[in-house]
């Protein structure tokens, strides 16, 4: 798709919109009953905010590497890493009223992809699930860059056929909206399926 063809389009991230999406739950689940008394939100910050997980969702390390890295960062085993990670595909439940309401935007005539962040250990299986709701869609393992680091914008406007002056963006992390905006791109924090509704209403998509 070329500048001058591009149209307005509904940009959405997957996790916590339309895939389940819940550190805590998933350390709680994982880690806990190895390590009981541990700070649940030390553990998400030291893991999934860590250096190593941005760089493992850009595509620059593998799952071996993240695992020696997160682990270490973390106080963790390697192998607490590595059963974490075996752990997130199944995490990834529909959140099916999201799907829902993508179903909508794009029967209403409008463009519709998706970018997120993931590593190709997910996108692998995740990737097949989004042909039924997207034309298409950029993952930051693809992109080389991840949100909220500003590059994967003008990665993703390439990809993707974006213009920033025509795209609304849908994505749960408040710094991502932030890291959006700061390049000229309607940015929205999804809270719910509801409420995205209600911006997509008062902006003439539905």
């Amino acid at each position: 798709m070329t500048g001058t063809d591009r149209v307005p389009t509904v940009v959405w991230d997957i996790g916590g919109v339309l895939l389940r999406w819940e550190p805590r739950v998933l350390l709680t689940e994982v880690l806990l009953p190895r390590h009981p008394g541990a700070d649940v939100d030390v553990l998400r910050h030291d893991i999934f905010g860590s250096p190593a997980w941005h760089e493992f969702d850009s595509g620059r390390i593998g799952p071996g590497e993240l695992a020696r890295q997160a682990a270490a960062s973390a106080g963790l085993d390697p192998e607490d890493l590595v059963l974490l990670l075996d752990a997130i595909y199944p995490h990834l439940t529909d959140l099916t009223p999201t799907w829902e309401l993508v179903r909508r935007v794009r029967a209403a005539g409008h463009r519709v992809v998706y970018l997120s962040n993931m590593p190709h250990l997910i996108t692998d299986r995740v990737g097949p699930r989004m042909t039924s709701l997207f034309e298409e869609g950029l993952f930051s393992c693809d992109a080389g860059e991840a949100k909220p680091s500003p590059g994967i914008f003008p990665i993703a406007e390439e990809a993707l056929g974006l213009d920033p002056a025509t795209v609304l963006f849908f994505d749960d992390g408040p710094a991502n909206i932030e890291a959006a905006r700061s390049v000229g791109w309607r940015a929205e924090l999804f809270t719910d399926a509801d409420a995205a509704e209600r911006v997509l209403a008062d902006g003439g998509w539905l």
